[in-house]
């Protein structure tokens, strides 16, 4: 059975909470120095199960995604804790939770109600995290309340209460989630953020600046205290701040009034991912429409999020028209958020009787469990649905399903099952509204230069020529109707382009310019804004800004590509290894043969290696298909595959680049049965192929023709399947009338001198004809193309191959080298008695290579056996080269049939008591004498 891999979550950490359920200060007992707190520990529960769950759950994201199991309690201070009175009427109530082996902890209160004056404080052991003060403040009507995360296996509550409040204190705690799957990143966790797929874009990078607004509105919520999803505000037609928050019905569960939100859960650093900020969070919502038609939920958070926290309320559009393109931003897995591309129009369809939007392939990014929820945004930058589910990832980025904005907008009959009556109860009647940004209070004019969208920030390229692209923003309130855009190279000549273009507020524009050779190395480039509507910019900090890039041209190979791994030596020059994690990947095996019996091919073992989602690739050197026009440019491989199980399969991607590395544009990419070599077969030992296990493929690629770096990578994506083998990869280039390119190889894994040796053509460009010249061979010469040939004695013998077709041909040479195979003879001792078992014998070994192995007919793998019963025993001696020979040794007594031939004589009864009959079956021509003897050799029977 294969072991289930956990999926490991951070989602922040901190050493002093300070969000917005929190009124700060520090619990009174650090001051005081009170004695140990009394301790509750939670019981145990079944991990093995809930892992077998979560391994089959996180496939889905029409679930939440799990972090946590839930301990159903009934904490109180009336019947858990201790009280002590502080003197002055005020009294003071501690109790640890602990919950051994967890990684965060978080509480859930069916009651919550403070009197004004009185302090809740949460926090850990070592007091590195400290929730509180939770005051009056966070009172709601429910009563109720949801905690963030504070990492480790225990809490301690601190509750003061002041005298003569109006109330004492309600406090009620109904759940302890134990945090099994890592959701923070503190000083006593080892970091575990990043956990979703590498092909998720963070979104700090250049890819997400012109979403910088839509990104604010998302946020990771804690669902149910133990599960996870993602949702984004979402603005009304009043634009009156009320925080309507949209996600999806499947993530409901429990009640949403203890569910916490946490906004801005994302990096400061494009690449690597860096920890982001934690700390911005709101406890508790209030349901107010959900439809599992459309899939949607919309909540309004308790309170509205503080200037602090920055964000945005989410424009939509309910016109139902399929978008050009899309954008998801999401929480992949609770990770740090991410923002993924579709590049295509999305159809509509309808998934698990939902109205939804279907995309088909996202290009750039993908969704995984966890970003349930979140938010599909059209080429305007507007909501038109929520992630309902699909099967899209990063090594399978095909079929996800957003819930449908315009169905959910005025088709559910009734204000608790559609978005109308809330998000335009100023009755409006809009179709379209852009977002709201709060805390935006905006200058006249300002040329806001956001990015140099080309060439990118740590851009290294092979392509000498560039064409700036600058894209900017009309911040100001006042219509831009003229801004000059500026950039330089080097601090060199300055380039510029008046734009006169029209532009409203909060508008954008990407100025294109000429493109430019640069030379080889590395260069800064500097773009600026300037004279906006022919006056001053009168916010200057965000007019400039600088990148860097490199070019650095590869020596490129010539065509054809030829690449057997044959060579003893991997990865051949000029290939190499792409494995993130410089853990497993491909190497080279002699134990599996490639295809047509080659000796050697490449192996990523997936089987025993539980890397699931990690890719590990193998680059070709870069090639150079300049001169190849006008033919046709053709990629051929060898694979071998068999997957472990419909959960547990692997798939292969063959990606090219023609920027140094930068892009990959996938070509080919198979996974589960359709990479499968072995009719679909689950096996669940390391698949090792026979010679009909593999298949050929053949990629086109005529449409490279002329490009001088073009580089090939064959990347395995893991899915903790099985072995993946890749042998003879070859990329050729045909013109129109050309001569053969002629190659061959020697398919046995030993060459043994009396033993056939299979030849095999690899001659390239469709060859017609062969003429093969074997020195010392037998048949000395051949026509076939694929001939079997024979030395019969040991050496190296040269080889000839001339390949012809109709436009001329090719002459290959080479050597092949012959082995001569051992001499074996065996000597044996005969039992001592008729079934005493004390027989042996020896194998004697001579010529060839040592060193030799044995393999007798018994199955002993030694150089000699006891132990023996009467009988003949057959030894296989191989030596080093392969070859082999073979030898009898007989352990007596026989039978005399075993020793006779059955056409002269027949004896019976054998064994025999000492009595039996010996009958000639075929005519003698003369006398003869026959002699019987006993074990110890004496003469018992003398006849002629």
């Amino acid at each position: 059975m294969k072991k289930l891999a956990l999926f490991i979550i951070f989602i922040g950490s901190f050493s002093f909470v300070k969000a917005q359920i929190s009124h700060g200060g520090t619990p009174v007992s650090f001051k005081l120095g009170k004695p140990i707190v009394p301790t509750l520990i939670m019981p145990t529960y079944d991990q093995t199960a809930l892992d077998a769950e979560d391994a089959l759950n996180d496939q889905h994201k029409d679930i939440p995604w799990r972090f946590g199991y839930n301990h159903l309690v009934n904490i109180t201070p009336q019947n858990s804790g201790t009280w002590e009175n502080l003197g002055h009427g005020a009294k003071l109530w501690r109790l640890r939770i602990e919950s051994r082996g967890a990684l965060s902890i978080n509480l859930t209160f069916d009651k919550y109600y403070l009197p004004e004056g009185a302090k809740l404080f949460i926090y850990n052991d070592d007091k590195s995290e400290i929730l509180g003060a939770l005051t009056s403040e966070n009172n709601k009507a429910t009563k109720k309340l949801g905690t963030t995360l504070l990492s480790g296996d225990a809490v301690i509550l601190e509750y003061f209460e002041p005298k003569n409040v109006a109330f004492t204190g309600e406090l009620s705690i109904s759940k302890v989630t134990h945090g099994y799957r890592k959701v923070l990143n503190s000083p006593n966790l080892e970091k575990g953020f990043g956990s979703s797929g590498s092909c998720n874009n963070n979104v700090v990078c250049p890819k997400g600046l012109l979403w910088q607004d839509q990104i604010r509105s998302v946020a990771v919520i804690i669902v149910n205290g133990n599960e996870n999803c993602t949702g984004a505000l979402i603005n009304n037609t009043c634009e009156d701040e009320t925080p309507y928050f949209l996600t999806a019905n499947h993530c409901l569960g429990g009640d949403v009034s203890t569910w916490v939100f946490r906004f801005n859960w994302e990096s400061p650093d494009c690449s690597p991912s860096v920890d982001g900020p934690y700390n911005y969070t709101v406890s508790g919502a209030t349901q107010r429409a959900s439809n599992a038609g459309t899939d949607f939920a919309l909540l309004e958070l308790s309170s509205v999020p503080p200037s602090s926290y920055n964000v945005y309320y989410a424009g939509w559009d309910n016109m139902g028209s399929a978008p050009i393109n899309s954008i998801a931003i999401h929480h992949p897995r609770g990770d740090i958020k991410k923002i993924s591309f579709d590049n295509n129009p999305a159809a509509t369809a309808i998934w698990n009787s939902a109205e939804t939007w279907h995309i088909g392939n996202w290009e750039d990014g993908t969704t995984e469990p966890g970003s349930s929820g979140s938010p599909l945004f059209n080429q305007d930058g507007r909501i038109i649905g929520q992630l309902y589910g699909g099967t899209a990832s990063c090594g399978n980025n095909i079929d996800d399903y957003y819930g449908r904005f315009d169905i959910s907008w005025a088709t559910g009959g009734s204000s608790t099952n559609q978005l109308v009556n809330w998000l335009d109860s100023c009755a409006t009647g809009i179709t379209i509204i852009d977002g709201l940004d709060p805390n935006y209070v905006p200058v006249a004019v300002d040329a806001n230069l956001l990015s140099v969208l080309s060439p990118t920030n740590g851009l290294i390229t092979c392509d000498e020529t560039i064409t700036p692209e600058i894209l900017f923003k009309n911040e100001g309130i006042d219509t831009l109707t003229e801004v000059t855009i500026n950039y330089e190279i080097d601090g060199g000549t300055t380039q510029t382009i008046l734009c006169q273009d029209t532009l409203a507020a909060n508008a954008f524009r990407v100025i294109t310019f000429p493109s430019v050779t640069v030379s080889i190395g590395t260069h800064q480039i500097t773009a600026w804004t300037s004279n906006p509507n022919q006056t001053t910019d009168m916010n200057t900090p965000n007019d400039t800004v600088t990148t860097t890039f490199e070019i650095s041209i590869p020596n490129s190979v010539s065509l054809p590509l030829v690449e057997g791994f044959e060579g003893g030596t991997f990865p051949n020059t000029g290939w190499a290894l792409i494995n993130p994690d410089n853990s497993y990947t491909w190497e080279a095996t002699t134990a599996v043969s490639g295809f047509e019996s080659s000796t050697t091919s490449i192996i990523l073992n997936n089987l025993n290696n539980n890397f699931s989602g990690q890719r590990d690739g193998l680059a070709t050197p870069y090639l150079d298909f300049s001169t190849a026009m006008g033919g046709t440019i053709t990629l051929d491989f060898n694979l071998a595959y068999a997957r472990y199980s419909n959960f547990y399969h692997d798939s292969l991607l063959v990606k090219t680049s023609i920027d140094c590395g930068i892009t990959w544009q996938t070509l080919y990419a198979k996974g589960n049965n359709d990479l499968s070599t072995n009719g679909n077969v689950d096996e669940t030992s390391l698949f090792i192929p026979t010679n009909t296990m593999w298949r050929a493929e053949t990629i086109a690629l005529d449409s490279y023709a002329g490009l001088s770096t073009v580089q090939f990578l064959f990347e395995n994506y893991s899915g903790y399947g099985n072995a993946l083998y890749l042998d003879d990869i070859n990329i050729y280039y045909t013109p129109p009338d050309i001569k053969p390119y002629a190659n061959f190889s020697v398919l046995n894994s030993s060459n043994c001198a009396g033993s056939p040796i299979q030849f095999k053509d690899k001659t390239l460009y469709d060859p017609t004809e062969w003429a093969w010249s074997f020195n010392s061979g037998t048949p000395a010469t051949s026509t076939a193309q694929n001939p079997q040939i024979t030395y019969n004695t040991f050496g190296t013998f040269n080889v000839e191959l001339i390949a012809t077709n109709s436009f001329g041909s090719d002459t290959v040479q080479s050597t092949i080298t012959v082995f001569n195979s051992p001499i074996i003879s065996a000597t044996s001792t005969g039992e001592s008695t008729s079934g005493a078992s004390d027989g042996s014998a020896v194998a004697n070994a001579s010529g060839g290579n040592s060193p030799y192995t044995y393999l007798w007919s018994n199955g002993e793998t030694t150089l000699g056996i006891s132990g023996l019963t009467s009988g003949k025993y057959t030894v296989t001696v191989t030596d080093a080269s392969g070859c082999y020979n073979q030898a009898d040794a007989h352990v007596s007594p026989l039978s005399v049939i075993e020793l006779g031939d059955n056409n002269v004589f027949k004896v019976y009864p054998n064994p025999s008591t000492g009595h039996f009959t010996l009958v000639w079956v075929k005519p003698l021509s003369s006398d003869f004498e026959i002699k019987v003897f006993n074990v110890i050799g004496k003469t018992i029977v003398s006849k002629t």
